[in-house]
C-alpha cells in the first residue's frame, strides 16, 4: 500500500486532459484532488467540485482531499465547481449587463425575492442637496416578469423622506409598500415609455434620478 501511495503522488510522463467548468486543461498526474481542480481554475475555497457522469443520475461530488483518477479516454475527466449553499431570499436575477453597469458606477445593490416579487435594492444611494431631510436613502425597484423587456415602474424609499423646509411628502409620495418584512415610501412615478432590447437598470436610474431632483 505505502508502495502504491508513492507511485500515485510521482509525476507521470504522460498528459491528461480535463475539463473545468468548460474550460481545457492538462495535467501531468493520472490523480487529482478536488482542491487542485479548484485551484486551476481560482475557484472559492468553499466552493464544491463535481465530476460529471454521462447520462441520467446525479453528478459524483468530490470532496477536497478526494483523489480521482484520470482516464485517457476523451471526454471522461470532466468536472464542474460552484457554490453548494443558497441564502433564502436572496439570488441573481438582473441581467449581467445591469450588474456591470452598477458595479461601475459603484452603486451598491442586493437582487432580493421576497412576497412573490423580485426586488433590486440600491444601498445608501445619495439624495439631491438640501432637498430632503435625509442625504442618502435606499432605493427598491420591482423588477417585473420577462425584464429586461418589460419595464420597471414606481420606486421606493427607505426611510421615508420629506421636503426641507415644508416638512411634507412630495407628490405622490406619501403610500407605503411592504417588501422584505420593511414599509417604503412609494413614489409613484409611471414609466410610459421603454426600449426593449436597449433599456435597462441605468434608463430606471435617469428616470429616478430626474423624479428626485423635480420632487417639489
Amino acid at each position: 500500500m505505502e508502495h502504491a501511495n508513492k507511485n500515485e503522488d510521482r509525476p507521470n510522463p504522460r498528459v491528461f486532459r480535463l475539463i473545468i467548468d468548460n474550460k481545457p486543461f492538462e495535467w501531468p498526474h493520472p490523480v487529482i484532488t478536488g482542491n487542485q481542480i479548484k485551484q486551476l481554475v481560482n475557484a472559492k475555497p468553499e466552493y464544491g467540485v463535481w465530476q460529471v457522469v454521462p447520462g441520467p443520475g446525479d453528478d459524483e461530488e468530490i470532496g477536497d482531499d478526494q483523489k480521482v483518477e484520470l482516464s485517457q479516454a476523451p471526454g471522461h475527466n470532466r468536472f464542474i465547481t460552484g457554490p453548494k449553499q443558497t441564502t433564502e431570499g436572496e439570488g441573481r436575477f438582473l441581467p449581467s449587463r445591469d450588474r456591470e453597469y452598477l458595479t461601475e458606477k459603484r452603486i451598491a445593490f442586493e437582487e432580493i425575492v421576497a412576497d412573490g416579487q423580485r426586488g433590486v435594492i440600491l444601498r445608501k444611494y445619495p439624495l439631491p442637496a438640501n432637498m430632503f431631510d435625509a442625504s442618502t436613502a435606499d432605493i427598491f425597484i420591482i423588477i417585473p416578469p420577462g425584464y429586461p423587456d418589460a419595464a420597471p415602474d414606481m420606486f421606493h424609499l427607505q426611510p421615508w423622506v420629506r421636503l426641507t423646509g415644508r416638512n411634507a411628502f412630495p407628490r405622490a409620495a406619501d403610500q407605503a409598500v411592504m417588501f422584505n418584512g420593511q414599509s417604503w415610501q412609494r413614489w409613484s412615478r409611471h414609466n410610459p415609455e421603454w426600449r426593449p432590447g436597449i433599456d435597462g437598470i441605468w434608463s430606471m436610474l435617469k428616470r429616478i434620478d430626474h423624479a428626485l431632483k423635480v420632487a417639489a
